[in-house]
């Protein structure tokens, strides 16, 4: 198994705003907004607060850390599953 962290920008809406109360990730050209770096992330939040100018929302960061398989790994574990049970 291969971790790669990545640092995630989201946008956390609260009641009074015409969206009602939500939080999700921020998208940009379909793609999550996320960072390698957690400081590049904090200052991506803070340009979007500076002009987004919502009073109901506000930007924060999430650390996520991605699972990836190799792909040999990935085989025999599917070789795992693929096996019947006794």
């Amino acid at each position: 198994m291969i971790g790669d962290t990545r640092f995630t920008v989201w946008v956390h809406r609260r009641d009074g705003g015409i969206f009602g109360t939500s939080s999700k990730p921020v998208n940009r050209d379909g793609e999550t907004l996320s960072f390698s770096e957690e400081r590049s992330a904090r200052a991506e939040c803070d340009r979007l607060t500076t002009s987004s100018g919502d009073p109901y929302a506000r930007y924060t960061v999430k650390k996520e850390t991605l699972v990836r398989f190799k792909r040999s790994d990935l085989e025999r574990r599917l070789a795992e599953l693929a096996r019947p049970r006794t």
